[in-house]
């Protein structure tokens, strides 16, 4: 199992997974294209409005990531694709990685994946888990009685192992946790009971959390978290772009995005993600960031 390493400093949450080429005015300028996959997700299927169920800021989330990677990053806007609430459904997104991405970014190309959503829980079906829970990713589409449509770490894992690129995953959602009513803030932590497993329950599910990953812990890929998978990943209400305008954000991505602006072609994740957490901290958000794989590599940099 891969070791998720929380970072010095507490802080930040998040997953993205992007691809571009490279214009002249980017801040990269290594031979290379990037491609990108973005989710945001604010309206499940299954789910009303209120907190624990349906979000507000994931949708305007996935939209900034995209916009300061292709302003700042130099991803060109042909080599993304966007998949907005319904449109991310557990099979689209299953596609968009197995087939539009793995079939575009080659072995000296970056695979970006960006995913602003709920997390969600499991009981987990093959034992390689402590807990006896699977982390997921919770599609549109995901049931409130069943975890059929839940995207599982094992499935994830399996999924980008069909893309030959290096890859940077960027998830801001959480696995655990209890929405906040009534505070300004919301969770993204899918308010539902464990599904049953038609008699795949573990006889006892141990009341903690493991240090399981959505990435394999292998070189070629970078995972950005911001949440530890017993904290809550928050979205409220934050000023972004040249006016300072409040908007329903993600506190990760908002903050994340913010130094990805200020960053340079020599900037380390493991800088990024500290820059972060000091923020959040300040702002008194407790997240605990967490980065897994070549932390000490620069930014959306070539290579493996």
């Amino acid at each position: 199992m891969p070791t998720r390493r929380p970072l010095p400093y507490p802080r930040g949450i998040g997953i993205v997974l992007a691809l571009w080429g490279l214009p002249a005015t980017s801040v990269m300028a290594a031979e290379q294209d990037k491609y990108a996959v973005f989710v945001g997700i604010n309206d499940y299927m299954e789910y009303e409005d209120e907190p624990g169920r349906d979000l507000q800021g994931a949708e305007s989330d996935a939209l900034l990531m995209r916009e300061v990677l292709i302003e700042r990053w130099g991803l060109a806007e042909a080599n993304t694709l966007t998949l907005l609430s319904r449109e991310a459904t557990k099979a689209a997104i299953h596609l968009a990685i197995t087939e539009w991405l793995a079939s575009r970014a080659g072995p000296d190309d970056l695979a970006i994946f960006y995913f602003a959503g709920h997390g969600a829980q499991a009981f987990d079906l093959d034992g390689d888990e402590p807990d006896g829970l699977d982390e997921t990713l919770a599609p549109t589409d995901i049931l409130a009685n069943s975890s059929a449509n839940d995207i599982r770490d094992d499935d994830f894992r399996m999924w980008l192992s069909t893309v030959p690129a290096s890859a940077v995953v960027i998830l801001d959602s959480c696995h655990s946790g209890t929405a906040t009513r009534g505070s300004e803030m919301r969770t993204r932590s899918l308010e539902r009971p464990l599904p049953p497993e038609d008699g795949n329950e573990p006889e006892a599910v141990r009341q903690r959390f493991d240090r399981e990953t959505m990435a394999d812990g292998g070189a070629s890929i970078v995972e950005l978290a911001g949440a530890a998978p017993n904290q809550s990943a928050l979205e409220g209400s934050f000023p972004t772009g040249d006016g300072g305008i409040p908007a329903q954000h993600g506190a990760f991505t908002t903050y994340l995005v913010q130094k990805l602006r200020a960053a340079t072609e020599s900037t380390t994740y493991e800088e990024v993600m500290a820059a972060v957490a000091a923020r959040l901290l300040r702002d008194d958000l407790v997240q605990v960031p967490q980065l897994t794989g070549a932390g000490a590599k620069a930014l959306f940099a070539p290579g493996r």
